[in-house]
């Protein structure tokens, strides 16, 4: 069975899927926000995560730019409100990497029992993905989905 898991994945050159979870009440909470900042982390084996092009200063940078093209508040500040993405990938059999890409908007909340600040992730948004090595820039690709996806959602509750 596992054979042939991964020869039907193999007629594909590149698979992903959106893990959606688009709620109304998780755009509306970007309403307000006046600035924000990006952090990244990557996660798996040493020669993917060590790559250029997927280094998390490569992705910050990367995310920063196109979130500054869509005219979105970043700033380069360290605490507060920030948009965290999260790379996880790993190398499996016939040289496949199975990855997880997560968007998590973070932001300070009160909590009703104790009436505590605390960072509180209020928007999502995720993607996994199969890919051989001469498909990595569908990481990129599908890291590009996510951060325009934010940017619409961030715009719309900011209009």
């Amino acid at each position: 069975m596992k054979y042939l898991m991964v020869a039907v994945l193999l007629m594909f050159p590149g698979l992903r899927a959106l893990a959606q979870g688009d709620l109304p009440a998780e755009r509306s909470s970007l309403s307000g926000i006046t600035w924000f900042y990006v952090d990244v982390t990557v996660e798996g084996p040493k020669q993917l995560a060590a790559s250029e092009s997927l280094a998390a200063a490569t992705l910050i940078q990367r995310t920063a730019k196109r979130l500054a093209d869509a005219r979105l508040p970043v700033l380069q500040r360290f605490e507060g409100p920030h948009l965290h993405l999260h790379l996880n990938m790993m190398e499996i059999e016939g040289g496949l990497i199975p990855f997880s890409l997560n968007a998590d908007f973070y932001q300070p909340v009160r909590l009703e029992r104790n009436r505590e600040t605390v960072l509180a992730a209020t928007w999502d948004e995720g993607v996994v993905g199969l890919i051989s090595h001469d498909r990595i820039p569908l990481i990129l690709e599908s890291l590009d989905n996510l951060v325009d996806q934010f940017a619409a959602d961030f715009g719309a509750a900011n209009r």
